[in-house]
């Protein structure tokens, strides 16, 4: 008995199914059913064909196919199940075939399988599996036909198809596999065909050990893989293959040894690679070929000629859209050949065994153009002109417009698989995550990126409770909402440093790196991640491992101030206090070297510079005490000496300008110099744009304390118009030890508002 149903609810289904234990088809494709419920098919004992085929199913449950003890074939595809759960298919005991392609499945328990010993048949395309497991297929040995194309598939466990000693077609086409191992299909000894096209795999291991023990393979799909380079060779032989696709790679030789371990091949794909040289040997053991694709390549005349010289003459070769001007050496005779989109020399020097009685070997004779005139014909209108014959019935042909489009030199050819960009995209080389402090981490790592699509980076910190396994699974399993996320659109960023963390917390360090996007889609996309573990605990007592020196000079209205650290920190705090240590001045800078002006002379100084990393306090700090110069004394001029009565008037009026010319030296040698405003500039101190320190977007950091005291300004030693203090020697003041800072419970080094 057969029942077809077109109901719209689940409810319905039930309702109707009741009673009908004979039943032993039931097709409800193309409905609005979105789950199956526990024991819905509990009676239908009976029930051999259950099609479900085009609904939108999201909901399985591990009893939803009990009671179906008799079913043979189940069609679950195109619906919407992410996950098969444990035990599902286990009453289905005499199931045959079993189809769930185009679903959404990511995630298959643990031998699913278990009790379906005897299907046949599995179709599992069009899904998001990302890897077939060591025990997936181990209870199927009796399965003949395998579908897994179009997932996501980028690992095969060793022993994954070790059972499958039946198997006859596995399809593997369109995933994102790289790396086959050399025993991936080796107990597959009943395969005919296997279909890998579609993947990034790019070379095949070498020497051919990919398909050892397929013995009985007669077609191999390997198209669109781009393959670098081909490598079948007589120790691993394919006996039985007689078709093998290589079209749309990127060869760009075939050699006389790539091919050696096909000799009874009968259809053989090159085109649309970038070959270029064609060994004169490398056809010669396929002695059963018959049909050879070599078009949309690189091949001139004597590379096809040479080809051609060693196929058997029962071949029909496609060299269309080559290289080939000439066809003069082309004496080998063949069943047929295809030459149209080359960039033909017309010549009445033709293969003899290419006649216009014949033409049958000339199969694309009405698109196959010559240009030696300067207007293009057909070739065999041109050959009827070279001998008394009359013209032949081509020349009455018009010629398509667009026929110079065909001349077009091929473009260089790259592997625009969107699967190889996914595996081959962006990559992590290292990654790693020290902690700086007991609050902040230094990050770091490289990546290699061969097709240039990294977009930035994702950091992620996560507190953990134990970390022995530092994987993205133990990150994405924690559920811990301590957690920190940083995005970073700087693609040639190496390192960053990150504070504000939990103190002396165990974290899961994670560095994402983001690719542009690809294909159809408008999002970036993760394309490599790795995780480490970050134990700040590690650093409660640890002191920044720095060798700070510093030492200044000064005049009377500014201080030069200068360090050097024996390792490299990103940014430094300068602080300037005043004899009573009350700080009354500070900056945050990236240089090394810094004035300070508009200060008081005579007086005494306390300036400090601390090397920055964290937040904790513990940063490494030299001071230094340094005195303003004192203002110059004039020089009183003592006036001259009375000269005696004795002189002569003359002499006494001559004394009297002499005096007048020494009061005016005196006044101007006392007048004093007042003392001239220091040039002033602020500094970018950790961005030269924004004048930021690690601040939060608009915050201006603040040179100058807003206390009614004596102003100070300071400004980077990068322009000439600074005071030149660098060539003084006196009154040098250094300092290589390290000095406290002045005693106030008030006193904090770091702006509370700065992020490192």
């Amino acid at each position: 008995m057969t029942c077809t149903f077109t109901f719209y609810s689940l409810k319905s289904i039930c309702c109707t199914c009741v009673g009908l234990t004979s039943l032993t088809t039931l097709v409800l494709d193309e409905n609005l059913i979105r789950l199956l419920p526990d024991s819905l098919f509990l009676d239908l004992k009976n029930l051999q064909i259950l099609s479900l085929r085009g609904n939108k199913i999201s909901d399985v449950y591990s009893n939803s196919f009990i009671g179906l003890v008799g079913l043979l074939k189940l069609d679950l595809s195109r619906n919407n199940i992410p996950v098969l759960p444990l035990g599902i298919f286990d009453p289905l005991g005499l199931l045959q075939t079993l189809s769930l392609a185009s679903n959404e499945i990511r995630y298959v328990e643990q031998k699913p399988f278990q009790s379906c010993r005897n299907l046949l048949s599995f179709n599992m395309a069009n899904n998001l599996l990302s890897s077939i497991g060591a025990e997936l297929f181990v209870p199927t040995t009796r399965l003949t036909f395998l579908r897994l194309a179009n997932n996501r598939i980028e690992k095969i466990h060793s022993g994954a198809f070790n059972q499958l000693r039946q198997l006859k077609e596995l399809d593997l086409s369109e995933n994102y596999l790289s790396d086959l191992r050399s025993d991936s299909f080796t107990n597959c000894r009943s395969m005919q065909k296997l279909n890998l096209s579609h993947n990034p795999l790019r070379q095949l291991a070498s020497p051919g050990t990919t398909f050892s023990g397929l013995t009985a393979l007669k077609q191999l799909d390997l198209t669109g893989c781009c393959i670098t380079k081909l490598v079948l060779n007589s120790s691993t032989p394919l006996p039985a293959l007689t078709e093998l696709y290589l079209g749309n790679n990127l060869l760009t030789e075939v050699s006389r040894y790539s091919l050696a371990a096909t000799t009874n091949l009968q259809r053989l794909d090159l085109g649309d690679n970038s070959i270029a040289a064609l060994d004169a040997g490398a056809l010669s053991s396929l002695t059963s070929l018959n049909w050879l694709n070599l078009s949309r390549n690189l091949l001139t005349e004597d590379q096809v000629a040479a080809a051609i010289r060693s196929a058997p003459s029962d071949v029909i070769v496609d060299v269309s859209r080559n290289r080939v001007e000439s066809l003069a050496l082309l004496s080998s005779p063949l069943r047929g050949i295809y030459l149209s989109g080359n960039p033909l020399v017309c010549s009445c020097t033709s293969p003899f065994w290419i006649s216009l009685a014949d033409t049958s070997r000339f199969p694309d004779a009405i698109t196959t153009l010559c240009y030696s005139g300067s207007e293009p014909v057909y070739l065999l209108c041109y050959w009827s002109r070279c001998g008394p014959s009359t013209d032949h019935q081509l020349c009455n042909v018009s010629i398509p417009s667009n026929v110079n489009s065909s001349l077009v030199s091929l473009p260089s050819k790259t592997c625009e698989l969107s699967a190889a960009l996914m595996v081959f995209g962006p990559r992590f080389i290292h990654f790693d995550a020290q902690a700086l402090s007991p609050t902040s981490a230094h990050l770091s790592w490289n990546i290699t990126d061969e097709f240039i699509t990294v977009a930035g980076f994702q950091l992620t910190l996560t507190v953990v409770d134990n970390c022995t396994d530092a994987s993205e699974d133990v990150f994405s399993s924690t559920g811990n909402e301590t957690s920190y996320s940083i995005c970073n659109d700087d693609i040639n960023s190496t390192t960053i440093d990150i504070g504000n963390l939990t103190s002396r917390a165990l974290y899961i360090a994670c560095a994402h790196v983001l690719q542009a996007p690809t294909g159809n889609s408008n999002r970036t996309s993760v394309s490599d991640t790795r995780c480490t573990c970050l134990d700040l605990a590690t650093k409660l007592n640890h002191r920044l491992t720095v060798d700070l020196r510093i030492w200044a000079t000064s005049n009377r209205t500014a201080i030069f101030v200068q360090w050097n650290s024996t390792e490299h920190v990103t940014c430094f705090w300068l602080t300037c206090f005043n004899g009573e240590d009350q700080q009354f001045a500070s900056a945050k800078i990236q240089v090394q070297r810094y004035v300070i002006g508009n200060l008081s002379h005579s007086t005494t100084y306390n300036v400090c510079v601390t090397a920055v990393a964290n937040q904790d306090h513990m940063d490494l700090t030299r001071c230094v005490v340094i005195k303003t110069d004192d203002p110059p004394r004039g020089n009183a001029v003592r006036p001259t000496e009375h000269l005696g009565l004795f002189l002569p008037v003359a002499c006494l009026l001559l004394l009297l300008v002499i005096v007048c010319i020494t009061v005016l030296v005196i006044c101007r040698r006392r007048r004093q110099k007042k003392p001239s405003d220091a040039e002033t500039t602020s500094s970018s101190t950790c961005d030269s744009s924004t004048g930021n320190c690690g601040q939060k977007p608009g915050r201006t950091s603040i040179l100058l304390s807003e206390q009614s005291v004596t102003m100070m300004k300071m400004y980077a030693e990068l322009a000439p118009s600074a005071p030149p203090l660098q060539g003084r020697t006196e009154h040098m003041y250094s300092n290589t030890t390290v000095d406290p800072l002045p005693t106030q419970s008030s006193f904090n080094i770091y702006d509370p508002t700065l992020s490192y």
